[in-house]
């Protein structure tokens, strides 16, 4: 049995949980959560929840009733002059006995006996009192932080996913891309159905999107940033159009002149060389230089026109590059013939200084090599043949003692 001065104690302490658990609940009362999901018209899994919350929080509030109760009449037997015995086990009982019986609570009806109560009244001591309402208490103040943090996170990021994409849809406007049809307008509204969606929820179910869920804002907030890159490409494409037609027609002129270059060196080698297959040009420049002058004469919308400008600038990209080829492969053949050549008179050379000049092999040697090099037109590989034979020959004489 608890003597005078633990209960003196024990109600310094009890009253001091009174204290803190009123201070709490009234602050749970006062919660920004409470004030968004009571001035909502809820809908979904969040009406079912926040009923379920409502009904924990009347129930808290009776508990700390009940608590205040037991807690006060403790107090007034000890406000007796006289502590007895039957005082002191009276406030024994109350202090740390199960004082505090709850409401009767209906047993379900699966769990009952045919004999048995319909209802069964629960008694606890002060101390388990607060531990159940503690418990009660996180599972309320959890919903309705979950609630504020949908109403101060996610509906800001909603407003500021709402400000890009009136940015996207006047940029649209501004580019006219509406009236053309352009595949990024469907992308832009079914950004603004999914942000619709989401809001309704946020504002109707809030509960069903708290962690928060951003899962499915992230997914609009990189299509929002694939729709802006390719705004902002598109913008820059209409605004350097011009520019860009005037960077075409050049191309296409040095195209034409590098055609004639690379035409002229492939004829060139033909009647040089004999070579088989040499890359054949197909003059590109006239047609393309066409279709340039064509771009803006169309009543198209000018992202058509970009489009054949890409086209176009792709085709002068690629018969440059063909017109390359064939002037390397031309200048390529005449260069190797220069160098058989120079090998040719190298090796003469080196015959003089061995003494083989006369030797008769080795001048129909040469002969041979000298005919095929300056042959008209040269066959390369007959031509390497017949100077390595005669290489071969000044080396097998030069060595003969």
């Amino acid at each position: 049995m608890l003597g005078r001065d633990e209960v003196d104690r024990a109600l310094d302490r009890l009253d001091r949980n009174g204290a803190d658990i009123s201070a709490n609940l009234v602050a749970l009362e006062n919660h920004a959560g409470i004030a968004f999901l009571n001035g909502t018209q809820l809908t979904g899994d969040s009406a079912v929840q926040w009923k379920q919350g409502q009904a924990k929080i009347a129930l808290l509030w009776a508990q700390f009733a009940l608590y205040q109760k037991v807690v006060e009449r403790a107090h007034a037997v000890r406000g007796q002059g006289r502590l007895g015995a039957d005082e002191l086990a009276e406030l024994d009982e109350l202090i740390i006995g199960r004082s505090a019986t709850l409401e009767p609570q209906e047993i379900p009806i699966q769990q009952r006996d045919l004999l048995g109560p319909s209802s069964i009244a629960e008694s606890m001591t002060l101390d388990e009192l607060a531990a159940k309402m503690t418990e009660t208490y996180r599972e309320v103040t959890a919903l309705v932080a979950g609630a504020d943090e949908v109403w101060t996170k996610y509906l800001p990021l909603l407003d500021q996913l709402d400000e890009r994409l009136r940015a996207a849809q006047s940029q649209t406007s501004a580019l006219g891309l509406a009236e053309s049809g352009h595949p990024v307008t469907a992308q832009i509204g079914a950004i603004a159905d999914e942000l619709d969606a989401t809001r309704t929820l946020a504002l109707s179910d809030p509960l069903t999107l708290v962690g928060p869920d951003t899962a499915r804002l992230d997914r609009v907030i990189a299509q929002l940033d694939e729709v802006s890159a390719e705004l902002d490409t598109l913008a820059e494409l209409r605004d350097g159009f011009a520019q860009r037609v005037a960077g075409l027609r050049a191309s296409i002129d040095t195209l034409n002149a590098e055609e004639q270059q690379a035409t002229q060196a492939c004829e060139s080698t033909r009647e040089r060389i004999l070579v088989h297959p040499l890359p054949s040009i197909t003059p590109a420049a006239a047609d393309l230089a066409g279709r340039a002058d064509r771009l803006n004469q169309n009543s198209r919308h000018w992202t058509e026109a970009a489009d054949e400008l890409q086209e176009l600038e792709r085709h002068v990209a690629a018969a440059r590059s063909a017109a390359a080829t064939a002037l390397d492969t031309a200048t390529a053949l005449l260069g190797r013939r220069t160098e058989l050549r120079a090998r040719l008179d190298a090796y003469r050379v080196k015959a003089a200084q061995l003494r083989l000049s006369e030797n008769a092999e080795i001048s129909a040697s040469y002969e041979q090599a000298y005919d095929a090099l300056w042959a008209k037109p040269c066959d390369l590989n007959a031509a390497t043949r017949s100077l390595v034979i005669y290489q071969k020959a000044i080396s097998d004489r030069g060595r003969t003692p």
